[in-house]
């Protein structure tokens, strides 16, 4: 009997409860609103060339991508928070996960472990961080940096003949020392493996080129260039030379691309170069290597 008036009365203070709620709902205070920040985000392509500058990049905040297709992006964001802005152009040749870039493997089956593409497509970023975004509108600018520089080795070489004589028909070229990686939060490459890249053979002047466009080398070692070359008479020669010297300025932030040159004998089994050059900036400086 005990048990049954205590059920009871509970059950009346419940019921009284409830209805005194259901009574009083428009005095329940409104729910918590967290402040909020309206951000205008730009990107700054300033120095380069309008030609080179895509039709839309990813943007990345906090790890949410967005994909943009034009120079400012607005965005709400709460307040009181910190916030990492990442802004990259997906390319040809280069992966990008979690911030860091990284140049795909080469496709050529040279037996060279962990050797990369040396022609990547021109990759460009920015990155900025804010701390406790505050206000209820603030402008942010990501001065975009190209992060890739070309450089071109070509070699005077024998691609025509008339006397049946064993002539350059084709191969690849290996750049030592080229940084596979590129970390977009703090602008450091590192990783230093080969970069492939087939060369072209062109008949009306005489040459052999190879491409590479890389993120940076590794300076603090020897830079080489081999040329692998497919003769005519089903052969191949290696070729292979320091080119330290003239790169010495590579990581410099430039981007202006470096021209180097020079001239290779296929005749019989040994290759040698002469008469380096190098072209930066329209500027030539001659340099001999025997």
């Amino acid at each position: 009997m005990n048990h049954n008036l205590k059920t009871l009365a509970l059950g009346t203070v419940l019921c009284t409860t409830l209805l005194s709620m259901a009574s009083c709902g428009d005095e329940l205070p409104d729910p918590i609103v967290l402040p909020r920040t309206l951000v205008d985000i730009h990107t700054d392509w300033s120095g380069i060339d309008a030609q080179q500058r895509p039709q839309q990049y990813v943007l990345s905040v906090n790890g949410d991508n967005y994909n943009v297709a034009s120079d400012t992006y607005q965005i709400e964001l709460k307040s009181n928070r910190d916030y990492t802005f990442l802004a990259y152009v997906p390319v040809l040749g280069v992966d990008v996960n979690d911030g860091i870039a990284t140049v795909e493997a080469a496709s050529q089956s040279t037996g060279i472990a962990d050797a990369i593409s040396g022609t990547p497509s021109t990759f460009y970023c920015a990155a900025q961080t804010v701390t406790s975004l505050t206000g209820d509108k603030t402008s942010l600018t990501l001065p975009m940096q190209q992060t890739t520089r070309q450089l071109n080795v070509s070699l005077k070489a024998k691609v025509t003949s008339t006397d049946g004589s064993p002539v350059v028909q084709g191969g690849y070229a290996i750049l030592s020392k080229a940084m596979a990686t590129y970390n977009m939060y703090t602008s450091i490459a590192s990783t230093a493996v080969d970069a492939v890249s087939d060369f072209t053979v062109n008949a009306t002047t005489g040459t052999v080129t190879a491409p590479f466009n890389v993120f940076a080398l590794d300076l603090s070692k020897d830079v080489t260039v081999q040329f692998v070359m497919f003769l005519s008479d089903g052969t191949q020669q290696r070729l292979e030379t320091s080119i330290g010297n003239l790169v010495a300025n590579f990581n410099d932030g430039s981007h202006s691309t470096i021209d180097i040159g020079g001239k290779v004998s296929v005749d019989g089994s040994n290759a040698s170069v002469t008469n380096w050059t190098i072209v930066d900036m329209g500027v030539i400086t001659a340099t001999e290597r025997q």
